[in-house]
């Protein structure tokens, strides 16, 4: 999924609504944009679109913290799960241009 255009960005935060909607761990907080608004850069620049890595990245999380009890995903859960070669490839590198909020999202990334 692209995310250049203010569409493409609410498409996307769409799709991260509906994950928050399905997935289910007890302590993880019941509040609505706990994906779709508080993670919804770091996902896309996480996964650069792509709707397999996403749910990779998504799925592994929640086995990780159902796994070590803590039920609850956070960014630093996220940044341990290793995605696909062609998005973990880069992947550190984009996540600090993020979050020194210097990533550019009108880049061409080929997703």
């Amino acid at each position: 999924m692209g995310y250049q255009s203010t569409l493409e960005r609410e498409a996307w935060s769409d799709l991260l609504v509906e994950y928050e909607d399905r997935l289910r761990l007890p302590g993880q907080p019941r509040r609505a944009g706990w994906l779709s608004a508080e993670l919804v850069d770091y996902l896309w620049v996480s996964t650069l679109g792509y709707m397999n890595s996403l749910a990779t990245l998504i799925d592994s999380a929640a086995a990780a913290v159902a796994w070590d009890g803590t039920e609850h995903i956070t960014r630093a859960v996220l940044d341990e799960i290793l995605l696909e070669e062609h998005v973990q490839s880069g992947r550190p590198a984009r996540l600090a241009l993020l979050d020194r909020k210097q990533y550019d999202f009108t880049a061409d990334t080929d997703a």
